[in-house]
């Protein structure tokens, strides 16, 4: 599988992330998963509002390259890559603070958020609507 992070696209395994990025100890970022069919994002615009008023909320600045037409293109290429440009599928971004040392204030403003995103196949459920499913439901009690 290839993803993308901070401005790259790499082989999943890969992938290096910082031990000290904001995300990985604090929880730190904001993600964002949009649905697709056919190779095209759904509710493009909607989820892409969502993720910038998450960011705009945390006060991370907005990352290089993750605006509408970055995020369009990542996903793109993503889908093309992976082959996914079929069916059902999803593209996952997530963007943190970024690496920075481990202190309970904000890191300084040069601070580059990183900013991660993958695809998935993700499976048809048109036999699940036909045929029915059974579930179980559960309290979530946080």
């Amino acid at each position: 599988m290839v993803v993308y992070l901070n401005g790259s696209y790499l082989a999943a395994e890969r992938a290096q992330l910082s031990p000290l990025d904001r995300g990985f100890v604090f929880g730190d970022g904001v993600y964002e998963v949009w649905r697709v069919v056919n190779g095209r994002l759904f509710e493009a615009e909607r989820h892409r509002e969502r993720l910038e008023r998450g960011l705009r909320d945390l006060r991370i600045g907005p990352p290089d390259g993750a605006d509408a037409d970055g995020l369009r293109t990542i996903a793109e290429r993503l889908l093309r890559e992976n082959g996914l440009l079929d069916g059902h599928a999803t593209f996952y971004v997530q963007v943190t603070r970024g690496a920075a040392a481990r202190t309970h204030q904000f890191p300084g403003a040069g601070t580059r958020p990183t900013v991660f995103a993958y695809t998935a196949g993700l499976k048809s459920l048109e036999e699940a609507r036909r045929a029915g499913a059974r579930a179980i439901t559960q309290p979530d009690v946080r």
